[in-house]
């Protein structure tokens, strides 16, 4: 398990919860911004969280990058307006299939689920989709 996290008290956070819960020589933590600190983690990933609000956009290309060649799923966050949120599921999917025909990856890229989170403000919700990776 591989764990990026720019913020101090949330690395300190993390590991504390690490040891408490006997499992930190399990996770390697890489602090610093995701944009630098992932280039160590370039293709081996099966999953990729994007936690990142109000938008994780800007990481979409990186966590591509750090999926296995054959795919995987990511785990993508963001406030999106309840009108908008269709067309951010097929943004999502035609952003991350182009992502990877960057790097070479030919994919079948699908949302399967998106589960509304709770509303960040009125209309507003926090979302979060599911995105499979395979090869096409």
């Amino acid at each position: 398990l591989h764990a990026c996290e720019l913020n101090p008290n949330s690395v300190e956070a993390l590991r504390r919860n690490l040891d408490l819960n006997k499992v930190a020589d399990r996770c390697k933590i890489h602090h610093g911004d995701n944009r630098v600190t992932s280039a160590a983690l370039h293709g081996i990933a099966d999953r990729v969280l994007l936690g990142l609000l109000p938008s994780s956009e800007y990481a979409w290309p990186i966590a591509v990058a750090c999926l296995k060649e054959g795919g995987g799923v990511l785990h993508v966050h963001e406030n999106v307006s309840e009108a908008d949120q269709q067309a951010w599921v097929m943004r999502l999917e035609a952003e991350i299939r182009a992502a990877g025909a960057r790097l070479g990856r030919r994919w079948t890229v699908s949302c399967g689920h998106v589960e509304r989170v709770k509303t960040f403000a009125p209309r507003v919700w926090h979302l979060v989709a599911d995105v499979s990776c395979s090869p096409a």
